[in-house]
């Protein structure tokens, strides 16, 4: 069952999507950080993924207080890819900017990734830079340095390298996002499927401008995505992997997917997963491609190498982490 609330307006520039599941720790500063975007009429659509921590109060109250908000609140976490979807529906603004509850706007930053998209009318999203803050709210980095070059226009081929987007600060044409369908259900997660098909048909743009606080933390999407592809996720990159063979026009294109499902076997075998490991080898091979040294990782995914990557993964974020926390505060 979903709860509605929602007040009819005129179609407004950009909307901004804010989905929270167990977020009641953070929802305050990202809520905040709405105020700026309410007082200028953009629209709003907030919703809480079946959260079991208050979350839903902490909605509640806000969209009270701001009556102009839409507000779903969901029985049962659907997901990120469905829920998400649920509110696309919804939207009639020109653009849209799916934002966690444990993230917040930065002052002009939707503006910035608004004012992008409008230079590139041939782009059907565009990203900018975001500072990544720890639990407390101290600056970590940035996603971007002010020397790096970002690839913009014709980026597909480039997506299966180095990760050069980073997923809250992406702003999509909501026209162009329709017509691909929205997220793909079939999903875990959402972000590079969603760009890889977008710019197959279409150009990408990108700001320096820093416009989103990107929190980590342990319980974050994206902490459960990086380096621990679990057989939650692993389903999913093997889909995602065979939509991008599907999509590949040149030999160039399919060696870069070839790297790309390299790694991901790699990643399959130090998670213990030689059910992944087998079966990536098998579409990397439908497409004449070939996994080097295939028997080493087989061996690999069949010793007790799980907890010990997890435990990897989680001290290198930790240490990492706390480090940055540590510089940043002299």
């Amino acid at each position: 069952m979903v709860d509605v609330a929602q007040n009819a307006a005129p179609s407004p520039a950009c909307a901004v999507v804010v989905l929270a599941y167990n977020h009641a720790r953070y929802l305050g500063s990202c809520l905040a950080s709405l105020e700026e975007v309410y007082a200028k009429g953009l629209q709003l659509i907030l919703i809480d993924n079946g959260s079991q921590d208050g979350s839903a109060g902490i909605l509640k109250a806000w969209q009270a207080a701001h009556p102009a908000a839409t507000l779903l609140l969901l029985a049962h976490n659907l997901g990120h890819c469905k829920a998400f979807n649920l509110a696309l529906k919804q939207v009639r603004a020109a653009y849209v900017l799916d934002l966690a509850g444990d993230d917040y706007l930065l002052p002009g930053g939707l503006e910035a990734l608004v004012q992008c998209l409008v230079s590139y009318p041939t782009a059907a999203f565009c990203h900018g830079n975001a500072a990544y803050v720890h639990t407390d709210g101290s600056f970590l980095h940035l996603a971007h340095k002010s020397t790096e070059q970002i690839p913009e226009r014709d980026v597909w081929a480039l997506l299966f390298g180095k990760r050069f987007i980073c997923p809250p600060t992406v702003l999509f044409c909501t026209q162009l996002l329709l017509a691909a369908g929205g997220y793909d259900e079939a999903l875990s997660f959402e972000d590079f499927d969603t760009w890889m098909r977008l710019a197959r048909k279409h150009t990408v743009a990108y700001t320096p401008a820093v416009v989103v606080g990107y929190r980590q933390h342990a319980g974050s999407a994206s902490a459960a995505q990086s380096g621990a592809a679990g057989e939650r996720y692993m389903p999913s990159i093997v889909r995602i992997i065979e939509k991008a063979y599907a999509l590949a026009k040149t030999k160039k294109e399919v060696e870069a997917i070839h790297k790309f499902a390299q790694y991901y076997v790699r990643l399959a075998a130090f998670t213990g997963q030689k059910r992944y490991v087998n079966t990536l080898a098998k579409v990397i091979g439908s497409y004449r491609g070939r996994v080097a040294n295939l028997w080493f990782w087989r061996v690999l995914a069949a010793l007790p190498l799980k907890g010990v990557h997890a435990r990897y993964i989680g001290a290198q974020r930790y240490f990492f982490t706390a480090g940055l926390v540590a510089k940043n505060r002299f």
